[in-house]
């Protein structure tokens, strides 16, 4: 270089020039990526809470429906479902209920039905608990058999408690 009459002073300073212009571009590239990122991670933030927030709000809706549920039949609205997911839920949980109730209706019917038969035969017909051998129901030819006048009276009791203290054939009855 001396013999070429180059400084190299003026190239270093020119290096360094440079390369301070490059920090300074690599430093403000820097801080508008970190921007840029935190701007995504505010916006992300704020659709998360809001998107949590609507099924928040559909969830309350069907918990809201099936403590309903438990005592009375009324359908979840469409209206107030926010995503077809939830209203694909809702339709199935109102099939659930609807039916539910056609059970209800139809075992109530069932149930009145052998009620009533139960009651109007003339065959002494009871209920015993097989646990404890205590009457817990009877029909009116059951009180009659018994010579009792109430179903309270029946009710309790073991076919012990109506037995006589000896049978006909003189043996003790069982208690």
């Amino acid at each position: 270089y001396v013999g070429a009459g180059t400084q190299t002073d003026a190239i270093e300073a020119a290096i360094q020039e440079k390369q301070a212009a490059l920090q300074d571009s690599i430093r403000s590239l820097i801080i508008k990526i970190v921007s840029i990122l935190c701007l995504y991670l505010v916006v992300s933030c704020c659709i998360v809470w809001y998107l949590s927030k609507k099924i928040q709000a559909n969830m309350t809706v069907f918990a809201e429906f099936f403590k309903r549920s438990a005592r009375q039949a009324i359908p979840i609205t469409s209206e107030r479902i926010s995503f077809s997911e939830f209203r694909f839920l809702a339709e199935s949980a109102n099939q659930m209920s609807k039916a539910r109730l056609l059970s209800e209706k139809s075992l109530r019917e069932s149930e009145a039905k052998y009620r009533t038969l139960f009651e109007s035969s003339f065959d002494a017909l009871s209920v015993i608990d097989a646990d404890t051998n205590r009457y817990v129901d009877g029909n009116n030819a059951v009180l009659k058999l018994y010579g009792i006048d109430s179903l309270d009276n029946l009710i309790g009791k073991s076919a012990g408690d109506f037995s006589p203290e000896f049978q006909p054939d003189g043996q003790r009855s069982p208690l």
